[in-house]
């Protein structure tokens, strides 16, 4: 007689759970997917499934379990067939039973075991973060420091591990009881196993079992997971009955690599009304890793759409993207987002931004710094003030003003870096206030090594900040005005230059 399944709440039925997974509850408006429901079998179905693809349903009722044998985590979910009548009802996708948020209330530490790890008669290297908050204090005074821990799987037997602080150098291990738990729960490295705590201190231990594919079927486009649990005769009957209009109650073991057959209402009627086509770009939620808490995007481009509606959709990952993400090159239309812009590249420089701004480049220069754009102003900041410390004659204006044609130089100097000496400003830029942009305003290639018009031939000057500095003063218009700028020495000071020079 086969033993029946645990009752586990909805908080250590999250924790064991794989990341990011999700359940409706009682009430939403979902739709059933038969070819999804499938993919938790270890073997292929017995016969096809009727048409359609898919059935509109209500969630009537969401148990949480656990596997007697394997003490993996699942939900039965019971289900109403039927059109769906008004607008969408969305309720929390987040475990539980109501519409509110649920909110965990256990700490949790997940790792992936290794090959050590899962050996028999060898230890569990404890990371510290669980041995800190997960696991109760250690007294560091005694020698050596250990504890003996009492832990309930989700099945309610019990389990006693000796943790101890030793080696070197030196780390957590949790050594007598590991072997025993290993051999009884059958792991292996690949597994993840969950340690959890609750508020009022009691400890549980979960596990993850990581999907096994044989090897004839690691390059089929529809794989099958032989540590699966649901029996194809299952998936048979809910079909039937889901066709027929009339209740069923399935079965969803939140695992890597198998999708939600149970999806809500809306983000399939969103996601089908989208105009798909090869060549577009997608991104995709995936984890790190399966032991991790950080959440990733995986970008891809569109290679190919099938006419099943479930996994239409043929996506060609990028190489940055996680290795999560490569075992789902058939994803769902509702599990993807479209991506209208290119995505930025990951740990990117603030060199390479600049880059193209600064190569000459007007094909790529051009969206960014066209006639008014606003992205520069952005890039660069405020415009520089023309006025630096000792500066005499120079105008500058305040963050709200028009900035002068100074301001302007400066800009075009920062883009197009030339010698100090004989550098002239473009007669087009003497009373302007945006950024040059190369397509429109590139100065003139006979603009080096030319005297200012109504300077005697001979004579030496450099540009400096918009202003032209020769041997004696010099009229500058700005504006419409005229300054005066004498950069004689005044009576007093000594000029070092000066005594070089004699």
């Amino acid at each position: 007689m086969a033993e029946e399944p645990s009752i586990v709440d909805a908080d250590v039925w999250l924790a064991c759970a794989v990341p990011l997974s999700r359940l409706p509850a009682v009430g939403s408006q979902v739709y059933y997917f038969p070819h999804g429901h499938a993919e938790q079998c270890p073997a292929p179905l017995p016969g096809p499934l009727p048409t359609p693809h898919l059935f509109p349903c209500t969630v009537t009722a969401v148990r949480f379990g656990a596997d007697a044998k394997t003490n993996e985590v699942f939900a039965a979910i019971s289900l109403q067939p039927g059109p769906h009548r008004g607008g969408p009802l969305q309720l929390e996708l987040r475990g539980g039973e109501g519409g509110g948020g649920h909110v965990v209330s256990l700490s949790y530490f997940a790792k992936q075991l290794t090959q050590s790890d899962a050996n028999n008669g060898g230890g569990f290297s404890v990371p510290r973060y669980c041995a800190d908050f997960i696991f109760p204090k250690l007294d560091f005074e005694a020698d050596p420091p250990v504890q003996t821990l009492v832990m309930r799987d989700p099945t309610g037997n019990p389990w006693q591990f000796r943790h101890i602080y030793r080696g070197t150098p030196r780390r957590h291990l949790l050594t007598t009881g590991w072997s025993k738990f290993v051999n009884a729960k059958l792991l292996v490295a690949g597994d993840t196993v969950v340690f959890m705590r609750r508020a009022d201190g009691e400890l549980l231990i979960g596990l993850r079992r990581a999907p096994r594919y044989p090897p004839q079927q690691a390059q089929q486009e529809q794989r099958r997971n032989a540590r699966a649990r649901v029996p194809p005769e299952d998936v048979v009957e809910a079909a039937r009955l889901a066709a027929e209009g009339s209740p069923f109650t399935v079965t969803y073991y939140p695992r890597l690599g198998a999708g939600e057959f149970v999806v809500p209402r809306k983000e399939v009627e969103d996601a089908l009304a989208c105009s798909w086509e090869p060549g577009m770009l997608v991104r995709m939620q995936v984890m790190e890793a399966e032991d991790a808490r950080r959440t990733d995007w995986a970008n891809g481009t569109v290679k190919a759409l099938h006419a099943d509606i479930w996994r239409a959709l043929e996506v060609d990952w990028d190489d940055t993207a996680p290795s999560s993400s490569a075992k789902s090159r058939f994803v769902n239309v509702w599990q993807v987002q479209f991506v209208g812009y290119p995505p930025l590249l990951k740990r990117l420089r603030i060199s390479d931004t600049i880059a193209p701004l600064c190569s000459g480049d007007d094909s790529m220069a051009a969206p960014l710094i066209g006639p008014g754009s606003q992205e520069m102003a952005v890039l660069l900041g405020a415009p520089i003030p023309a006025a630096a410390a000792g500066m005499q004659g120079a105008r500058h204006t305040g963050p709200t003003d028009v900035p002068s044609s100074s301001s302007a130089t400066i800009t075009t100097q920062l883009l197009f870096p030339s010698p100090i000496e004989d550098l002239q400003v473009p007669p087009s830029l003497s009373g302007g206030s945006e950024i040059l942009d190369p397509e429109f305003g590139s100065p003139p290639s006979n603009s080096v090594n030319m005297n200012p018009p109504n300077l005697p031939v001979g004579t030496r000057s450099i540009q400096l900040f918009g202003t032209t500095i020769t041997p004696h003063a010099v009229q500058t218009a700005t504006d419409g005005g005229s300054e005066e700028v004498n950069n004689e020495v005044p009576d007093g000071v000594v000029d070092e230059n000066v005594e070089q020079d004699g």
